[in-house]
């Protein structure tokens, strides 16, 4: 009798487990210091940012400058990676936007489309660019991207 209360605890134990985390993907991104733990001083609200195939990548944005960056991290790491270079390019008067591509952190896991770094760029730039109105305003936005990854260096002109 015990063996079996404790598999079907056991079993009880894991169903709620996939179901938090079935929830959490569903629903807001968890914390920045849920996810990453140590944030270095970073204070920033995730959201999700949807690629063109519509795919969910968490993201954070940071710092309130005219001037946008865009972090894209390296492989098999996920934004985390790039808090401590957040909270100094903040204090330096920039606005950052850091996120994770699809199938690494807290993003989507899509059946198809496993890899698309050009989407997934894409979709966060396009977040950081001023729309055609803010462009001709007399505060001209720019935006930079910074990778450590080749195949993101290679399609941030695309994007």
């Amino acid at each position: 009798m015990r063996d079996v209360l404790a598999r079907a605890l056991a079993v009880s134990a894991v169903a709620l487990a996939i179901a938090a985390a079935t929830a959490g993907a569903a629903g807001a991104p968890r914390s920045l210091a849920a996810k990453c733990v140590d944030t270095s001083g970073v204070r920033a609200h995730p959201f999700w940012i949807t690629t063109a195939d519509h795919v969910r990548l968490y993201a954070i944005e940071a710092g309130r400058g005219p001037t946008a960056v865009v972090l894209a991290h390296e492989y098999p790491a996920d934004l985390c990676g790039w808090l401590p270079y957040v909270r100094t390019l903040t204090a330096a008067g920039l606005r950052v936007l850091a996120f994770d591509f699809r199938n690494y952190g807290d993003s989507g896991r899509p059946e198809h489309g496993i890899i698309a770094v050009d989407r997934d760029v894409r979709a966060a730039v396009g977040r950081r660019r001023p729309t055609a109105r803010a462009a001709s305003s007399s505060s001209a936005r720019r935006s930079a991207e910074w990778s450590r990854s080749r195949t993101a260096r290679g399609c941030l002109s695309q994007a």
